[in-house]
């Protein structure tokens, strides 16, 4: 269980709504060809003093077909101080439509036209140049990583998360959707390992990804968090050693543990509040599981 979600797609008012009742913090919004009874300023004015809701601007593809509209939503981000979650570069078959389109590949169409910045997250980027990667540099917008989609939309292509780090660029990671077994960060983050040193023939530095995924989801959504420190807010999950028996564990191995087991979450803290129990999390197994067989019994009576 996570302590906060940053969300694209449709009807982000009722996302919203469900967070607070989860005790979760939350970044989601509306966007291009979203569904939302809210404009773009309506939402931000809404729910801007809400502490536990940080309103986003959402384009789940960057179309050549609607550029114009790209730059006129980017430019209301910009004007109503809003974050920005951009699915950009996800497909091989999209990034050179663009290029056919346009004349230029996405990210350096964005840049050249002075539309990306340190407020923006650029989910996937599958297929990107060496190029764009020194452009990203300069402005340095985050990047969320999606192993398990990227899988699953069978590209031949991967996010380049080693020479990102290289040159500055805040890294994170996400699931995407369905494709990822039970939107599982950890299953992610094995993924990321494997896939990457696939993909590249490099092997990603473990401890300094690790830090990477959990300080710059809250650095983007501008909260201190993600450490242990004075000030910082107290968001932290507690992970039982117990399922990561696939290596002896030292303290010295936890994290290469983390990406070769399968560790499950224990306790889950947000503020003063324990999201997550043994207790809590035997309750909602047996909700799901009681849920799942009414389901059942009603497609077998139709």
């Amino acid at each position: 269980i996570r302590d906060r979600i940053i969300d694209m797609y449709h009807y982000p008012e009722e996302v919203v709504e469900v967070c607070r009742n989860l005790g979760l913090y939350v970044a989601t919004g509306p966007g291009i060809g979203i569904r939302s009874v809210f404009s773009i300023a309506a939402f931000a004015n809404k729910f801007r003093q809400d502490r536990g809701v940080i309103p986003l601007l959402n384009i789940p593809r960057i179309d050549p077909t609607r550029i114009d509209v790209i730059r006129e939503y980017l430019e209301k981000a910009k004007n109503h101080q809003l974050r920005t979650h951009i699915h950009i570069a996800t497909t091989k078959s999209e990034v050179f439509e663009f290029r056919k389109r346009t004349g230029k590949w996405e990210i350096e169409y964005l840049y050249e036209a002075g539309l990306l910045n340190s407020h923006i997250l650029l989910s996937h980027l599958n297929w990107v140049s060496s190029m764009e990667i020194e452009k990203l540099s300069v402005v340095k917008p985050f990047v969320a990583v999606a192993p398990s989609s990227a899988m699953y939309l069978g590209e031949h292509g991967f996010t380049p998360v080693y020479s990102l780090l290289s040159h500055g660029i805040p890294v994170m990671l996400g699931t995407d959707g369905a494709c990822s077994q039970g939107f599982n960060l950890f299953n992610e983050f094995r993924q990321l390992i494997i896939l990457h040193k696939y993909a590249y023939t490099v092997e990603l530095p473990v401890d300094i990804i690790f830090s990477n995924i959990v300080k710059n989801p809250y650095a983007f959504l501008g909260i201190k968090g993600g450490c242990l420190e004075v000030g910082a807010k107290a968001l932290f999950t507690l992970i039982s050693l117990d399922y990561l028996r696939s290596m002896p564990i030292r303290r010295d191995n936890i994290l290469r543990a983390l990406t070769s087991g399968f560790p499950r979450a224990t306790y889950t803290v947000v503020g003063n509040d324990l999201l997550l129990t043994p207790d809590k999390l035997s309750a909602l197994i047996e909700i799901y599981l009681n849920e799942l067989s009414e389901l059942e019994a009603e497609i077998r009576h139709k």
